[in-house]
């Protein structure tokens, strides 16, 4: 079924950043869309919860140098 997230993402500084992030995740099993958004320091993508799950794709952004989480995390985070 597909699935909408958005993930907070830590230590973005430039272009090549977010692409990496983009790239990394265009083609897994199961994503159907991603935007890696630099400057707000967020990602918004569209994915098959039968393939891919949002601890799976934190894990890819964390394994590439970044710290991730779920939105509702980093609101959690911040209080």
């Amino acid at each position: 079924m597909k699935q909408h997230i958005n993930i907070d993402i830590q230590g973005m500084h430039c272009a090549s950043c977010s692409a990496i992030i983009e790239m990394s995740l265009k083609n897994k099993k199961g994503m159907e869309s991603i935007s890696v958004n630099l400057l707000s320091g967020t990602a918004s993508m569209i994915y098959d919860d039968g393939e891919i799950g949002p601890e799976d794709i934190i894990t890819i952004i964390n394994d590439l140098g970044y710290k991730a989480f779920t939105a509702e995390e980093g609101v959690k985070k911040k209080s």
